[in-house]
């Protein structure tokens, strides 16, 4: 019987020896199994954290692009206004300095019959000056006239050969040409070859 109980006895002692074993590395996992619990938790803390960083760089980025686009667009149309505004800029100077010309006439011949006349109207746009340059076989007056502000505005020459300017302002100018010769004066025919240059 003390054998038996001696054993009995030890058998409880292993048996609660192992328990204990048992309960303590159970407390360890579940302390390890806390703290790796935590760690997840840290770390899908610190993932979301990122994401939104994430988010929030997208986001910015989304932004970026449109300013970018928005600045590169309005840069665009103050290239093009810029050229734009240069162009009138350059043409206004060109007025200015009475660099343009328009030729509405070149080597342009006619015949005209005593007390006979020819005449053309232009649309004058800026102030300048009309030059006009003529031969004739007989002598003949060129007028030049317009109105400005109500006023009849007229410069005439006359001759049978020349070159002469005459200032115009905007609106319509009348160039005539005529033959002052009397009907009774058969050989005065004039035959007239001429050019008219509008510069401005």
């Amino acid at each position: 019987m003390d054998r038996a109980l001696r054993g009995l006895v030890l058998t409880s002692l292993i048996l609660t020896t192992i328990l204990a074993y048992i309960q303590f590395e159970n407390k360890v996992l579940r302390e390890e199994i806390d703290s790796l619990k935590d760690k997840i938790s840290e770390i899908t803390s610190e993932k979301k954290k990122l994401e939104d960083k994430v988010r929030q760089l997208l986001y910015e980025k989304r932004r970026i692009v449109n300013v970018t686009k928005e600045l590169e667009d309005k840069l665009a149309l103050i290239k093009s206004k810029y050229n734009e505004l240069r162009q009138r800029c350059n043409i206004l100077s060109d007025i200015v300095n009475l660099t343009k010309s328009e030729v509405y006439y070149n080597s342009f011949s006619i015949s005209l019959s005593q007390r006979e006349a020819w005449g053309d109207v232009f649309i004058i746009k800026y102030p300048g000056y009309l030059l006009i340059n003529f031969t004739s076989t007989t002598n003949v007056v060129i007028e030049v006239r317009f109105w400005y502000k109500g006023n009849k505005i007229v410069y005439c020459y006359s001759g049978s050969r020349g070159s002469f300017i005459t200032p115009v302002l905007p609106g319509n100018v009348i160039v005539e040409i005529f033959n002052p010769a009397m009907p009774w004066n058969y050989t005065a025919i004039a035959s007239i070859s001429f050019n008219i240059t509008y510069y401005y």
